[in-house]
């Protein structure tokens, strides 16, 4: 009879929520507060979506996924510490893009966009 694994389940949904946390307070401190809330709602909607994923997808709940988790667990790990430094290291002025859009400065939105997407 195979172990659950329940602790290490609990260890990284922990880890995840955390990590949301670290986002959101980084996040609102680098970008206006006000799109914090936008925020929080992508980091919900992303954590959602693996478990519709789960869900909708038979061959993914029939896993153990013990190795799964170890697996995810290294990944996790490094792309956290990818990106906070890809958002430490970005600058952003979020008033200056603001008044690009209301001058209708688009090449400054459009270099500005593409600048973040990349």
């Amino acid at each position: 009879m195979r172990r659950l694994p329940l602790v290490e389940s609990f260890l990284v949904a922990l880890a995840v929520i955390l990590l949301e946390v670290g986002y959101t307070r980084i996040f609102s401190y680098k970008v206006v507060y006000y799109f914090t809330y936008l925020l929080i709602g992508l980091a919900l909607l992303g954590l959602g979506s693996g478990g519709v994923l789960v869900a909708l997808a038979p061959r993914l709940r029939s896993h153990h996924g013990t190795r799964a988790i170890a697996v995810s667990c290294v990944a996790g790990g490094l792309a956290a510490l990818v990106g906070y430094h890809v958002v430490a290291l970005t600058p952003f002025n979020l008033f200056g893009l603001i008044h690009a859009l209301g001058e209708h400065r688009w090449s400054v939105v459009a270099l500005e966009i593409v600048r973040l997407v990349l």
